[in-house]
């Protein structure tokens, strides 16, 4: 007969071994049944931002106006007028001594 601390470990390192891959498995099962689900659909038919997107009511934001800092209220350049921060002494777009 096998000792029972023998089986004890035994148990314990098959459950270590095969639990994290049963829950993984399983974690995919439900995944996969909730792609395919009623909801996915409703919300793929209902898809507001793809149909905005499709008709340019999104209007992205220039590089210009993502760079440009919030927080300063910036300094005219003299030579093209851009806005540039108040701490800048060279213009961001044409380089010209502010």
């Amino acid at each position: 007969m096998i000792p029972l601390e023998l089986a004890f470990r035994v148990g314990v390192a098959v459950f270590v071994i095969l639990a994290p891959t049963a829950m993984f498995l399983g974690l995919w099962r439900l995944l996969m049944r909730m792609r395919n689900g009623e909801l996915v659909e409703r919300v793929m038919q209902d898809d507001r931002v793809a149909d905005e997107w499709s008709t340019g009511e999104f209007a992205q934001p220039t590089v210009l106006d993502v760079l440009q800092p919030t927080g300063a209220s910036g300094g005219q350049c003299p030579h093209c007028g851009a806005t540039n921060p108040e701490e800048a002494a060279y213009c961001a777009d044409c380089l010209g001594r502010l």
